[in-house]
């Protein structure tokens, strides 16, 4: 990978993830108590929308890295440092993609209540899988 697609990948991820953690936050831990009841904060529906703007950016920079990053390496037929952490990390992000839009359409509150824990617990578990990855490739002596 590039400087600049680490740049882009690492701003567009740090983003997005730093705006889910805030939603996390906002929507589970400041309630606001209301004449009509709990409700949740005003600044949560502005960091979902947020979320769901910088989610778009951040699938085509995906793409962009697996045109650029994935698929060359996978091409490749030597055994490389880093592609099963590669691969989970890829399924990790189709995840995340996958439950993020079923947040957005599901009506069934269980259902919608399960996707979200799943979203949230495999988008926290990305961060130590980024790490590893990142630990694993660095040793690799190619550069692709």
């Amino acid at each position: 990978m590039t400087k600049f697609d680490k740049l882009l990948f690492y701003l567009c991820f740090s983003a997005t993830f730093l705006s889910g953690m805030v939603i996390y936050i906002l929507d589970n831990y400041f309630k606001i108590k209301t004449t009509w009841g709990i409700d949740s904060h005003p600044a949560l529906s502005i960091c979902k929308s947020i979320h769901n703007l910088l989610t778009p950016v951040l699938v085509f920079v995906l793409g962009y890295l697996t045109f650029s990053h994935i698929l060359p390496r996978l091409k490749i037929t030597r055994k490389l440092r880093g592609r099963k952490s590669g691969i989970l990390l890829v399924v990790s992000f189709l995840t995340l993609v996958f439950t993020g839009q079923l947040n957005l359409v599901l009506g069934n509150e269980k259902v919608l209540e399960t996707i979200g824990e799943i979203h949230f617990i495999v988008g926290v578990a990305i961060i130590p899988m980024l790490l590893f990855h990142l630990k694993r490739i660095s040793k690799s002596s190619i550069s692709i």
